[in-house]
């Protein structure tokens, strides 16, 4: 009787369930409700036995032990101070203290008659020793609940684009390429995450680490240097959020404009748009580097003893230059929405019917919202509505979202229609 087995190429990669035939897995690939995607830490599989990291597959940690980790820094030996007992540093210095009284008493012989000056003295040195090395054993670390949860100078952003080789290809892409939904997204969840690990790997930015308890969970510093316990996805959104108001900052920055080529600074305003027009999609694709990266975060976080002070950054947004207008927009759609020449008027006679507006395209919008996924046939209609064609309303309703006559929740479903209009042009010829 033959006995099928199952095998590991035969392994889904979102829930890792193991089938005996490619039939069974394709069917399980396919099925109408999804498998949800595993965020557990294996550590007993894709920790470093050196130096304890963890990573989200055995080639990053086969990666990592050969070219990265340092296997000879695990010495017996530890010169870190706040490894030490308190009571032990104490005892020590005590002990100094006598060994130097009695050699100043046998020294100066019986015309030293007042040795509790030397003590006295000898003392204050020992406390002020004692109070330098509890300084040395205190961190400033930047509060979670301040101006902004990371921060992400311009050096981190220059630095990502020259070191990171598949983000040196998502800028050489060309427009189309960086603003296409689809191609994006791994590039731009690489662009986050690079962003962020740099951001983390300062001592003042380790304010986040991964709950040793609950993977869904993170512990974060407020302004009262007090950890607080708060959902690992309510984490990732603040994250995100906040290094994509970073990410704009530096497309308004002139600095910026001098120094970064402006492929990048494409790829920069292109990410940023993408994780506004879908941050559902990203929450869902960086969850598990992001989980892996906090549990990394957690050998990072400050050891029992340290002093851990919040202190708030004071890096200050960069000042926008007066009398220009930097494009915020991915390059793709600035030059579909903004073409050089004019759009030539439908209609010449000056009595005729005029085009529409922004105010009024806003005002259709918002008499014409989609109650269910946007289709290729709601943006015809819609045209077809406002009598243009679906190129000239398209353009309309972005220049609605800039003038903010859609605010909101009516702006972010304009920004989805645009999106979906984005995906292929072709459909709408």
């Amino acid at each position: 009787m033959r006995v099928c087995l199952a095998r590991d190429d035969m392994k889904c990669q979102n829930c890792h369930k193991t089938f005996r035939d490619a039939y069974n897995l394709r069917r399980h690939q396919s099925r109408t409700s999804p498998c949800e995607v595993k965020v557990e830490i294996h550590e007993a599989s894709i920790s470093c036995q050196y130096c304890d990291k963890h990573f989200t597959s055995k080639q990053s940690l086969n990666r990592h032990i050969r070219q990265i980790c340092k296997k000879d820094e695990n010495s017996e030996f530890s010169t870190d101070i706040s490894e030490q007992p308190s009571a032990e540093i104490i005892s020590g210095l005590q002990a100094q203290i006598e060994e130097l009284t009695s050699l100043l008493k046998i020294q100066a012989g019986p015309t030293v008659s007042n040795t509790s000056n030397i003590t006295k003295n000898t003392t204050n040195i020992t406390i002020n020793t004692l109070n330098q090395l509890n300084q040395n054993n205190a961190v400033n670390i930047y509060p979670w609940d301040g101006a902004r949860c990371i921060n992400i100078d311009f050096k981190m952003i220059q630095e990502v684009f020259a070191e990171n080789v598949k983000l040196r290809e998502y800028t050489s892409m060309g427009e189309y390429g960086m603003a296409t939904p689809l191609t994006a997204r791994p590039y731009v969840t690489e662009l986050f995450m690079e962003l962020i690990k740099r951001a983390h790997a300062e001592p003042a930015g380790g304010n986040i680490y991964l709950s040793p308890n609950r993977a869904d969970q993170v512990l974060v510093l407020n302004k009262h240097s007090q950890w607080e316990v708060i959902p690992f996805s309510e984490a990732t959104k603040i994250l995100l959020d906040d290094v994509t108001s970073w990410m704009k900052l530096a497309v308004l920055s002139h600095e910026m404009l001098k120094t970064l080529p402006m492929e990048a600074q494409s790829a920069l305003a292109c990410a940023g748009m993408h994780y506004e027009y879908e941050p559902e999609e990203y929450l869902k694709l960086i969850k598990t580097p992001m989980a892996a990266h906090l549990t990394n975060c957690r050998n990072r976080a400050p050891k029992p003893g340290t002093q851990v002070i919040a202190t708030d950054s004071t890096l200050k947004p960069p000042p926008r230059r007066s009398n220009t207008i930097v494009p915020l927009g991915p390059a793709m759609l600035r030059s579909s929405y903004d073409p050089p020449i004019a759009y030539i008027p439908r209609y010449p006679d000056l009595s005729a019917k005029p085009r529409l507006d922004e105010e009024r395209a806003a005002k259709l919008f918002m008499r014409m919202r989609p109650s269910s996924p946007i289709t290729v046939d709601y943006i015809k209609n819609l045209a077809k509505a406002a009598e243009e064609d679906v190129d000239y309303l398209i353009k309309k309703l972005w220049e609605a979202t800039e003038e903010e006559y859609l605010k909101g929740e009516d702006a972010g479903i304009a920004l989805r229609v645009i999106a979906k209009y984005d995906e292929d042009h072709s459909l709408y010829d």
